[in-house]
């Protein structure tokens, strides 16, 4: 229990938001995506269609945006529209199990009972970080692709040399097996409230993929 405590209070500071993150080191994790050797991922450039079959998911995002891996270790992929400051980030980060532990796949449930735990990122580090301040903080249950999700909703303040604009984030965290996905959207909040629907919508894109070693084991 208590290293499952530390891990949900990491993966909420890894992953919650788009902008880039510090990672921090823990013998309780497997080693991050970029510090290994991978060749389990496909990308579809003409459509921009990410697939990652190490861990099972995918993303179809729209097609004129640019992509990279982006700067956290843990992130697999990012995607952005760099002239309207609008990114879409997946961090997946791995926890390290011993043989027959099993874990809760209900994040919500994990969140009843370490709340305060988890939401101490978004309210003391967050804001500390990135010298601003949170407003509008919402959490809810939610689904992304059939899995249970804890969707963080908050805007910040953004100063960019002579240019101030509040910024809309978008938070989906899903926990399966000893996985947990974050998959973040940062948009000005002046574009979001111009179609939100369209926004929130990216998130349909998002698919978890069926795990190649149940089909090969059946």
């Amino acid at each position: 229990m208590k290293k499952l405590i530390v891990f949900m209070f990491l993966i909420v500071l890894f992953g919650s938001c788009g902008q880039a993150q510090d990672d921090l080191e823990s013998g309780s994790f497997k080693p991050s995506y970029k510090m290994s050797v991978q060749k389990s991922h496909h990308y579809d450039k003409s459509n921009n269609i990410y697939s990652n079959y190490k861990y099972n998911i995918s993303l179809d995002a729209p097609n004129n945006w640019g992509n990279d891996m982006g700067v956290s270790q843990h992130t697999i992929f990012r995607t952005y529209q760099a002239d309207s400051a609008i990114t879409m980030a997946i961090n997946v980060i791995e926890l390290e199990i011993e043989e027959g532990e099993k874990l809760a796949n209900d994040i919500m449930e994990v969140y009843k009972y370490q709340k305060d735990r988890m939401d101490y990122p978004y309210k003391v580090l967050i804001p500390k970080h990135y010298n601003t301040k949170i407003e509008e903080f919402k959490v809810e249950k939610s689904y992304l692709n059939n899995q249970i999700a804890l969707k963080r909703s908050f805007v910040y303040l953004v100063k960019e040399d002579d240019i101030e604009y509040l910024n809309k984030s978008v938070v989906f965290q899903v926990m399966i097996d000893n996985l947990t996905y974050t998959i973040g959207l940062d948009v000005p909040e002046m574009f979001y409230k111009l179609n939100p629907s369209y926004y929130d919508g990216l998130f349909k894109g998002v698919k978890f993929l069926i795990d190649n070693k149940l089909l090969i084991d059946n």
